[in-house]
């Protein structure tokens, strides 16, 4: 999903569904660059809700592409990669 400019107050806005949240609170989302499959995941500085969405004050541009469908998943796969990972150590 493409990022949204609210002309209202110039602010990036990202459907809820694109925000995920770790244990302590800090709030993230998957992000890459339209037309590829690869996506990376960034940490997010939200500010307040619109009724289009979270406002991002850090962490995306404008041009960035955000998963908004299926980031829990996303998010549960990074993590098993991650255990696999450390249990190979």
């Amino acid at each position: 999903l493409n990022i949204a400019l609210n002309d209202e107050d110039d602010v990036l806005v990202i459907p809820e569904s694109a925000v995920l949240y770790d244990s302590f609170g800090q709030a993230s989302c998957y992000s890459g660059e339209s037309g590829s499959d690869a996506f990376e995941r960034r940490r997010l500085e939200l500010g307040g809700s619109t009724e289009s969405g979270i406002i991002v004050q850090r962490g995306l541009d404008a041009d960035d592409v955000v998963v908004s469908v299926g980031a829990e998943q996303l998010a549960a796969e990074e993590s098993k990669s991650e255990l696999a990972a450390e249990d190979d150590d």
